[in-house]
């Protein structure tokens, strides 16, 4: 309950402080443009899942697919408009505050290694991406896809779980 509740805490405090910025300097949607760049990394997951995929792939049920494409948004939202736009506020270059949102990002995924390693290198083209269109929800969707076919087909395989934190070790 007590990790529950600094959760909260801290998605109001940078919901607070993402709604005191405004304007805003993204969108939700972005042009058609913004659309396929994110989905890039379709293809080398697909790759990943040729070469190191368990026998065993499992479809993720409907409410799975909601779910997390509602955490992913929650993610990205965190990631892009959040840390990446207070980077972007400070002295840093741009390529510097990519790097530092990919390493949070990947941070947030510890102890699992190989997980933290594919969310650095995901993170570094979405987080480009989001600099390039200002669009969250097509990298939001992106990162879904990707992570929910990693689960679906890895697991077992090149990942041992996605599970993050102490429950990594369980």
């Amino acid at each position: 309950m007590p990790g529950l509740l600094g959760f909260a805490v801290a998605l109001l405090f940078a919901a607070l402080a993402e709604w005191r910025q405004r304007p805003a300097s993204w969108r939700w949607l972005g042009d058609w443009r913004a659309w396929l760049p994110p989905f890039a990394l379709l293809p080398l997951v697909l790759l990943l899942i040729a070469g190191y995929g368990g026998q065993h792939a499992t479809a993720p049920t409907p409410g799975r697919v909601l779910v997390y494409l509602l955490w992913a948004v929650l993610q990205q939202w965190l990631m892009l408009a959040v840390v990446l736009r207070r980077l972007e506020g400070g002295r840093l270059s741009p390529a510097l505050a990519v790097l530092l949102t990919a390493l949070v990002f990947a941070l947030m995924h510890a102890p699992n290694g190989t997980l933290m390693q594919l969310c650095l290198l995901a993170e570094l083209w979405w987080t480009w991406c989001f600099r390039r269109w200002r669009a969250l929800l097509p990298v939001a969707v992106a990162h879904a896809a990707c992570a929910l076919l990693i689960e679906a087909s890895l697991l077992g395989g090149l990942l041992r779980s996605l599970q993050v934190s102490a429950r990594f070790f369980l």
